[in-house]
């Protein structure tokens, strides 16, 4: 399965399961954007995915609090590996 296929299968399942252990409130989003802010800093050297790209729309995804930090890192390593 490509990382783009799980990722809606993914999307789908949290959705239909109410989003289980995931803090989707306005301030755990604010502080995962903080994070994810922070480390954007930290890396700029190699740079920012164009905002089309897979990895921004993962990045999108867990700030939002649709995915969850280890399914996060599943998919980018599936999305690495392909």
């Amino acid at each position: 399965m490509t990382a783009t296929a799980q990722l809606s299968a993914i999307l789908a399942a949290n959705a239909a399961a109410g989003y289980p252990d995931l803090d989707r409130s306005p301030a755990a989003q604010q502080e995962r954007a903080r994070h994810q802010a922070y480390l954007a800093r930290k890396n700029r050297i190699e740079g920012l995915p164009p905002p089309d790209a897979f990895e921004a729309q993962l990045i999108r995804h867990l700030v939002a609090g649709d995915i969850s930090p280890a399914q996060y890192i599943t998919l980018i390593r599936l999305h690495s590996s392909s």
